[in-house]
């Protein structure tokens, strides 16, 4: 018999019961690419196998004088009410400054108004979990934007969506969500 030689970085996994044998990392649970979606949606990503997540998205959109924002849901239902929110951003001019801060808001706003390619990604906290829900992430702006927020009643979410907050407005191209495997 041969013996395998594994390279840094190679995840291994235990055939007959298909489980990871290196500790921590990210594990892809699902993707979805929308075209001209005003609510894009992943439902039933956020599940008791991991506490926290870790979602990428790269969106074009039709948003002007408006933010890109994100709402938990549970069964296909979103939670409109509580997100607790502060946002920092950098203009084209390079000026630093607060943006969408406050308390008792409707959603976590995860991008400024643009109606360029919003690129980021986001942190989402024990979401599955009943309790308070915590969200970090950064983003394109088209330049920076950085934000935090927490989901502070006790609710317990298996998915998310993006919309506009503000206007009606409709977005396209990929979010992918990660689940993050503890060591």
């Amino acid at each position: 018999m041969a013996i395998k030689t594994f390279t840094t970085g190679e995840v291994l996994t235990a055939s007959d019961t298909n489980t990871y044998l290196a500790n921590g990392g990210l594990v892809y649970i699902t993707a979805t690419t929308v075209s001209a979606a005003s609510t894009p949606a992943i439902d039933g990503c956020f599940t008791s196998t991991y506490a926290h997540y870790f979602i990428t998205y790269n969106l074009t959109s039709s948003i002007t004088g408006q933010y890109t924002a994100v709402r938990l849901r549970a069964s296909g239902t979103p939670k409109a009410v509580n997100y607790d929110r502060a946002g920092l951003v950098s203009t084209t001019g390079g000026v630093l400054g607060a943006d969408s801060t406050g308390t008792a808001q409707t959603e976590y706003r995860i991008s400024g108004q643009s109606t360029s390619i919003i690129a980021g990604s986001f942190y989402v906290y024990s979401p599955q979990v009943s309790g308070p829900t915590a969200f970090n992430g950064s983003s394109t702006y088209p330049n920076y934007y950085a934000a935090a927020a927490t989901q502070t009643e006790t609710y317990s979410a298996d998915g998310f969506q993006f919309f506009a907050s503000g206007n009606a407005a409709t977005f396209t191209g990929t979010i992918r969500v990660y689940g993050i495997r503890q060591a």
